[in-house]
């Protein structure tokens, strides 16, 4: 799932990674949610009084220390995956 990141959009918090690279209502780029390292729980910044403050999964806290590390490990994930389709371009 992505989220609009702008406070003043009128659009959903939560849309759909099937609904584009780009807010429908204000144009601003969406934003992944923090994923969980467990992969099974998604973590909406924007919203912070709806998620719970554990993964209900893994039972892992939601601290600003364990959001970084899950933050950290998906950026690694999609330099990986930006990694590898640039050398399956190049061939």
């Amino acid at each position: 799932m992505r989220y609009c990141p702008n406070s003043q959009c009128s659009q959903p918090v939560w849309q759909s990674k099937y609904d584009g690279a780009y807010c429908g209502a204000c144009g601003e780029e969406l934003t992944p949610c923090i994923q969980c390292r467990c992969g099974k729980t998604e973590y909406n910044p924007r919203t912070p009084e709806w998620m719970p403050t554990f993964c209900p999964h893994c039972r892992a806290e939601f601290t600003d220390a364990y959001l970084g590390q899950c933050m950290a490990a998906q950026l690694k994930g999609l330099v990986a995956e930006i990694s590898q389709k640039y050398a399956t371009s190049l061939n």
